[in-house]
């Protein structure tokens, strides 16, 4: 059976999706290294560069669902001082914008229809919800998907600031639904980082474990193996789901399911926790199993 190769499938989301506090000690161990070695290195400042609004929009969120958002202070500051990073953001995010598409451009004019005036004007759920529509229209344009990014990484940290400093009944559970899509932001941005290491390393691939400490998303296992677990992956309409990761939880053990949505997974013995993920689907399940000795009966998996 023929199959996708591993490194297509962002490891960092896999290993750490279910846990923000070790998604924060991932980013915080890979920031920190970064930012000591970038005082010497200019291509790793660059590098840092990029990763650290998305690293930092994530810590901020994370503070924010772990604090009791009752007795929180600074609500109003806090919103505010987020708020006035607006024109910085925008002079940022129109500069790479410009980058691609020439200032006053048809293209331009479309992202920009009413240039700064909606994000200065208005309530504040106005100029929030300007932000927001900016990440929406930044997804007709592939070539811009890192500055959507910047967008959505700013918006999360507006709007997470704003509950909190509002107290609005279900506060928590909305900072946690931003608090998840900043925690897949991250990870994608950390899995640039990953490749820009290893290009810049590519004579000594090594070197990238300076950057980035692969423990906390690896655990070993000492077993031996002894079964095969075989299966199809499909959605609810019965459509095969091809790249979607299955995987033992606590464990190494992992496939891709290929092009016609199969896969096989050799293992120990034991009980366990499958997941299932298909990150271009949005889609994932988990669910206990038990391997036995020798092939185990076929899988159907419905996401």
């Amino acid at each position: 059976m023929q199959r996708d190769w591993i490194f297509l499938i962002n490891t960092f989301y896999v290993h750490t999706h279910k846990s923000h506090k070790n998604a924060l000690t991932l980013f915080e161990d890979s920031y920190a290294k970064l930012l000591a070695e970038s005082v010497h290195d200019t291509e790793i400042a660059i590098i840092l560069q990029e990763f650290e609004p998305a690293y930092k929009g994530f810590k901020e969120l994370y503070a924010l669902k772990q604090a009791n958002v009752g007795i929180y202070r600074g609500e109003t500051l806090q919103f505010e001082q987020t708020l006035e990073e607006m024109t910085e953001q925008l002079r940022r995010w129109e500069a790479l914008i410009r980058v691609v598409f020439l200032e006053d451009s048809t293209e331009e004019h479309s992202i920009f229809p009413n240039k700064r005036q909606s994000f200065f004007k208005g309530t504040y759920e106005q100029r929030i919800s300007a932000v927001k529509s900016l990440s929406i229209t930044l997804e007709r344009y592939p070539q811009l998907t890192h500055v959507k990014y910047l967008v959505e990484t700013y918006y999360n940290r507006l709007e997470g600031n704003r509950l909190t400093q509002q107290q609005q009944e279900g506060t928590k559970n909305n900072i946690g639904s931003l608090l998840n899509k900043q925690h897949l932001i991250a990870c994608q941005e950390l899995y640039g980082v990953l490749a820009r290491l290893m290009y810049k390393f590519r004579y000594e691939p090594q070197r990238v474990s300076n950057f980035i400490d692969i423990s906390l998303v690896r655990i070993k296992t000492k077993s031996t193996t002894a079964a095969v677990l075989q299966g199809s992956v499909r959605n609810s309409q019965n459509e095969i789901i091809a790249n979607a990761l299955v995987q033992l939880l606590d464990t190494d053990y992992q496939t891709l399911t290929d092009e016609a949505g199969n896969f096989e997974l050799s293992a120990k013995t034991g009980k366990f926790n499958l997941s299932v993920i298909s990150q271009a689907h949005n889609y994932a399940a988990t669910m206990s199993i038990k391997l036995k000795r020798g092939k185990n009966p076929t899988m159907i998996i419905v996401l």
